[in-house]
């Protein structure tokens, strides 16, 4: 087989030639910053450190000044209506002296309550109350309003306008200067009902006695 292959002659001097154009390249590289240390400039970020302590609290601000009061604000709802006459009522159960009618004034004497007039000076300055029902025969229980409101529709009184004992136990609005005791019972709230509130009687035989002496002094 014939020998084909080829055989270059390559010039020394070229040669020579070209290893010195790259001598300046070289010695460039050699001054140069190595490239690695570009890298550890650039290293991994780390994970977050923990957080810090608190600090202390800060010092109280100083207080300011108290504004304007407001307008008043709207009126509130009203109420509910209380209880006819105050809703108090003090009562006692007594025993009755004898026959004796609805709204007829007695007098508390122990357990029993007879009745009570304006013309009985013996039973004066005993306490008295208003009976709250009928009893037909002695020792019924009878309940007694000694304070507080008490109905019946048989009357009809001035509102407003004061109660008086009567010269046979009733409630009237009528004082007569000439029966011997002046007593108020109570104070008329409606035409039907009496709030009981007893005031101290005033016997009108002194009274007069009293006014006829100073009338003959003067």
């Amino acid at each position: 087989m014939a020998d084909t292959s080829t055989t270059t002659l390559v010039d020394a001097d070229a040669l020579q030639t070209s290893v010195t154009d790259l001598e300046p390249m070289v010695a460039t590289l050699a001054d140069a910053e190595p490239m690695v240390a570009t890298f550890q400039d650039q290293g991994i970020e780390g994970p977050p450190g923990p957080p810090g302590e608190r600090g202390p609290p800060g010092l109280m601000g100083l207080k300011g000044e108290r504004g304007d009061p407001g307008p008043p604000g709207p009126p509130g709802a009203r109420g509910a209506p209380g209880p006819t006459g105050g809703g108090v009522t003090q009562r006692v159960v007594l025993r009755a002296a004898g026959p004796l009618s609805m709204g007829r004034c007695v007098a508390v004497m122990g357990a029993q309550c007879p009745p009570v007039t304006a013309n009985d000076v013996a039973l004066a300055q005993a306490p008295i109350g208003v009976a709250a029902n009928a009893a037909s025969a002695f020792g019924e229980d009878v309940s007694v309003v000694m304070f507080g409101p008490i109905e019946d529709d048989v009357w009809d009184f001035v509102p407003g306008r004061p109660v008086f004992l009567g010269p046979i136990g009733e409630l009237t609005q009528t004082l007569d200067e000439m029966w011997p005791v002046s007593r108020v019972v109570g104070f008329a709230v409606r035409p039907t009902e009496v709030f009981v509130n007893p005031q101290p009687p005033i016997l009108m035989l002194f009274a007069r006695e009293e006014e006829g002496v100073e009338n003959h002094a003067g």
